[in-house]
């Protein structure tokens, strides 16, 4: 003897059209919110980037400049507000030296100048211009001769 089993639903209900469209709007909304999340990530990303490779570059040229301090002529005025050849390099987005000035992510400009206030000592200053900002940051030190 075979049984049957029968479901019957007498008081099934589904979801309305409206609820649907609003269930949908709210996960819509959801994606939205996410993606624009991702988008402010990705750029805050971009920008961290870039400052960390500025900061590289700059303390680079300072540690350079400071094992030469001292053996180095005072630099011509104006050179961290303009392009001075020997005082001034362009570089790309990964930090690699390049020749135009019109191509560079990064431009790099150096002074000297003689410390007013110690006879062997120089102030060394190393401003980094990022491509799409208008300020600089500029990191400045002093070197003395160091006793051989």
């Amino acid at each position: 003897m075979q049984r049957r089993h029968s479901l019957v639903f007498t008081n099934a209900r589904g979801f309305s059209l409206l609820e649907a469209l609003v269930a949908a709007a709210l996960v819509a909304a959801a994606i939205g919110a996410v993606a624009q999340l991702a988008v402010i990530a990705a750029s805050a990303t971009r920008a961290a980037r870039s400052g960390t490779m500025a900061v590289f570059l700059a303390q680079d040229k300072m540690e350079e400049l400071r094992a030469r301090a001292t053996r180095l002529p005072p630099s011509p005025a104006g050179t961290l507000e303009r392009n001075v050849p020997a005082y001034s390099d362009f570089h790309d987005v990964r930090g690699q030296p390049i020749d135009d000035p019109d191509g560079a992510a990064y431009v790099r400009r150096w002074s000297i100048a003689r410390d007013a206030s110690r006879a062997d000592g120089v102030v060394l200053q190393v401003a980094m211009y990022v491509a799409g900002q208008s300020t600089p940051f500029v990191l400045t030190t002093t070197a003395t001769a160091v006793a051989r």
